[in-house]
């Protein structure tokens, strides 16, 4: 590998760290204390976007370990150690099981409308959780020892968003068709409220779902490339290290570009998130480049003294204002306005 290609992998390789730092982990950090804070999402939902977010920032900061064990070294192509490995690993998994809960959580919401908003026990959470923490784990660790047992995982995985893609769908026009067809007027308070959340949390949702499936089909398609030797085997070709660096460093820029599109799209489609969101970034933007507050426009205490105390001073509003704009200023005043006064009431008397 010559210069220029490991100026290439390198220039690569800090641009993700670039990303992680500056981008990825502070929105999922944010997006994690926004979703914390509100109680206008079920808990069940609540419960899996904070997982999301979790995951995303737990990938990047195992990420951001990696980067820098490898710039420390200087070995750009070393995969870095392997407990950190593990954790990026272990966060990408579980982020892309999240994904497929989502839509399982989604189904129940769409099955059970009737009585979904009433579901305060965390039932569905202590069933889904250990199943996924559980199965992330497994393929984190087979990942780094068995390549088959991890394509299998990612095919398998590639194949259930694909069919969950659909049925989400599905599910999105089935509840706009009873809303567009007015047939939730025929159930309970409970049961229309849940219809029309079901159908805002899927318009929500959506792009979030597709950089999911994105995320899904890049990550089987690279292991796959990896496993089928695309650019030819490594020790008959020492040419093809750099393009299996480059494919490696591309895939990685392009995930955690796409982990921040995830947290990016769940803050602007939420209404709530969105608005902290800005609030947030107005702040900051005020503090950094010092902008002002806007001028305090509240009613407080007049500080002038009462009119009444002009009186008692021995003093008129006009000998104040005498006072203020000058003798002769002030006659020519209240001459005119004595004059607008005496013409107003001339034209009352002729109408």
């Amino acid at each position: 590998m010559n210069g220029s290609e490991y100026s290439c992998l390198l220039i690569l390789n800090i641009t993700e760290l670039i990303i992680h730092l500056l981008a990825t982990c502070p929105i999922s950090t944010f997006n994690f204390i926004l979703i914390l804070k509100t109680s206008l999402i079920h808990k069940n939902l609540k419960f899996i976007l904070l997982c999301q977010s979790f995951c995303i920032f737990c990938r990047s900061f195992g990420r951001i370990l990696v980067l820098f064990s490898k710039l420390i070294i200087g070995d750009i192509l070393w995969g870095g150690p392997e407990e950190f490995v593990l954790i990026f690993g272990f966060a990408a998994f579980f982020r892309n099981f999240v994904a497929h809960v989502l839509v399982i959580e989604r189904a129940l919401a769409t099955y059970f409308v009737k009585n979904y908003e009433n579901w305060k026990k965390p039932y569905f959470n202590f069933i889904w959780f250990p199943i996924v923490f559980i199965l992330a784990l497994l393929n984190s660790l087979n990942s780094v020892s068995s390549i088959i047992i991890n394509l299998a995982t990612w095919s398998f995985v590639l194949i259930f968003a694909i069919l969950e893609i659909v049925i989400f769908t599905w599910m999105w026009h089935y509840n706009d068709k009873i809303f567009q067809n007015q047939l939730f007027f025929r159930h309970s308070l409970t049961e229309r409220y849940q219809l029309v959340e079901n159908i805002r949390t899927a318009k929500q949702l959506t792009p979030t779902l597709l950089i999911h499936f994105f995320n899904i089909l890049i990550g089987a398609l690279i292991n796959w490339a990896f496993y089928m030797q695309i650019f030819g085997n490594k020790a008959k070709s020492p040419s093809s290290i750099f393009y299996y660096g480059l494919l490696d460093a591309l895939f990685y820029c392009t995930i955690a570009c796409t982990n921040f599109a995830i947290e990016l799209t769940m803050i602007l489609n939420h209404p709530y998130l969105r608005r902290n969101f800005f609030s947030f970034l107005f702040k900051l933007k005020s503090l950094i480049f010092k902008i002002k507050s806007p001028t305090n426009t509240r009613i407080g205490p007049s500080t002038s003294p009462p009119i009444n105390a002009y009186f008692y001073k021995g003093f008129s509003l006009q000998n104040e204002a005498k006072v203020k704009l000058g003798g002769n200023e002030a006659e020519n005043h209240f001459e005119q306005l004595k004059r607008t006064w005496e013409i107003t009431d001339n034209k009352r008397i002729k109408k």
